[in-house]
Order: C-alpha cells, then sequence, then structure tokens
C-alpha cells in the first residue's frame, strides 16, 4: 500500500468517524441547547386541549336521553317486524332464524345502503 493510497483512506476514515460523531450531536440536539431558555419563565404553562368543534357544549351535562324505540324481543313469541323483500333471499338461505333470529326492525335507508336489525345480527345492503 502506497503512502498516498494510506493517507487517502486515514482521512476517509476520519471524516466518516466526524460526520457520524456529528449527526448524533445534531440528533441529540437538546443536550446542546440550555434547558431554562433566557427570557422564558422557569415554569412554562401546562399545554391544554382546547375544543373547537363545539363538544365542550356537553361539559358537566348528566342528562340521559332514552331511546325512542325498544329493541327489546317481543313477549308474544310473534316478531313484530317482518323480514324485508331485500333480505328475505339470503334470510331463507342462510338459516336467518338461527343465525339472525327474529326481525326486530325493518328495513330503512342509511347513508351505507339499506339495513334491518335482528335478534342476534344486523343485514346491510349497500
Amino acid at each position: 500500500m502506497t503512502w498516498g493510497k494510506f493517507f487517502s483512506f486515514f482521512l476517509y476514515t476520519i471524516g466518516l468517524l466526524l460526520v457520524i460523531i456529528g449527526g448524533a450531536l445534531f440528533q441529540n440536539s437538546s443536550s446542546i441547547i440550555p434547558r431554562k431558555p433566557r427570557g422564558l419563565p422557569h415554569t412554562l404553562a401546562t399545554p391544554e386541549t382546547e375544543a373547537i368543534n363545539g363538544a365542550d357544549l356537553w361539559d358537566g351535562d348528566t342528562t340521559i336521553t332514552v331511546p325512542s324505540f325498544d329493541f327489546s324481543p317481543p313477549c308474544t313469541g310473534t316478531p313484530v317486524a317482518k323480514v324485508s323483500p331485500l333480505f328475505e333471499g339470503y334470510y331463507t338461505s342462510h338459516e336467518g332464524i338461527l343465525s339472525l333470529g327474529n326481525p326486530l326492525t325493518v328495513a330503512f335507508p342509511i347513508d351505507q345502503g339499506w339495513i334491518q336489525f335482528f335478534e342476534l345480527e344486523a343485514l346491510l345492503l349497500p
């Protein structure tokens, strides 16, 4: 190995070490910056979350709204609602009485499609 190649290898090695050490210092740069910056109070304010979507209107609210629909199963044994024609094919072919139970609601539209609730599950038709 010639003197020039050795010197070049030595320079590259030293340069690489400087880059690694410099990177480590910049990565943990909080150790370089003083803990208490000048001009600021010694204790900084604790950050607080501020609701800007109106959710703070319910802070401290204790009112409980009862549901307007009774989801309890009927006492008589005969279902109040019937399986909608939209879901009737699926209900009969997949043994709906065992896997879904009796219908609790009629099918009604929602943003995602049509939905009907049963005792055990719900069906959605997009």
